[in-house]
């Protein structure tokens, strides 16, 4: 249980520059409301370099 709050996470994939990745998110869920899972505002950027 995370709570109610929004949980930020970054992620450093430079390991895998000039490669494809694919991006996969797994959830469990419960059986009423409170089970709800939800991803928001993502994002993917590249730093550039």
């Amino acid at each position: 249980n995370q709570g109610n709050q929004w949980n930020s996470i970054s992620v450093d994939l430079s390991t895998y520059a000039g490669s494809e990745i694919i991006v996969q998110f797994a959830a469990e869920t419960g059986s009423t409301w409170q089970g709800d899972v939800a991803i928001d505002n993502l994002s993917l950027s590249t730093s550039g370099s």
